[in-house]
């Protein structure tokens, strides 16, 4: 498993599209006020069905300001 942060960046975004081409299992950190349609709107420009790409990725809620005790 891989997890990415920023995943809904711009670079995030093109990493996460490249691994799962390679059908490699994903976790993406995503705040929890993300916006998913970030990565769309970025997948949309190189594949034909990137919803079903989407699908591929685990999403994963996180702040990462939140203390660890």
């Amino acid at each position: 498993m891989i997890a990415i942060t920023g995943a809904t960046g711009l670079l995030g975004g093109h990493l996460m599209l490249e691994l799962i081409r390679q059908d490699q299992p994903v976790r993406a950190l995503i705040r929890k006020n993300g916006n998913r349609q970030k990565v769309f709107s970025v997948w949309r420009h190189y594949e034909k069905y990137p919803d079903s790409l989407l699908e591929k990725v685990e999403w994963f809620p996180v702040d990462l300001t939140d203390k660890v005790e």
